[in-house]
């Protein structure tokens, strides 16, 4: 995740401790929170606006 992060010059929201972790799923946040929500796995890179 550290990688992603800096290429893309993302913005931390919290977890710093967890950027060594390897990416298992990616997810585009444009959806409802319910529909979002049910989609959150461990070590998910969520791609937002």
């Amino acid at each position: 995740m550290q990688e992603v992060f800096q290429a893309v010059g993302g913005k931390l929201l919290f977890g710093e401790n967890l950027l060594s972790q390897p990416v298992s799923t990616t997810i585009v946040g444009a959806m409802q929170v319910p529909n979002f929500l049910r989609r959150l796995k461990d070590n998910t890179l969520i791609v937002t606006w």
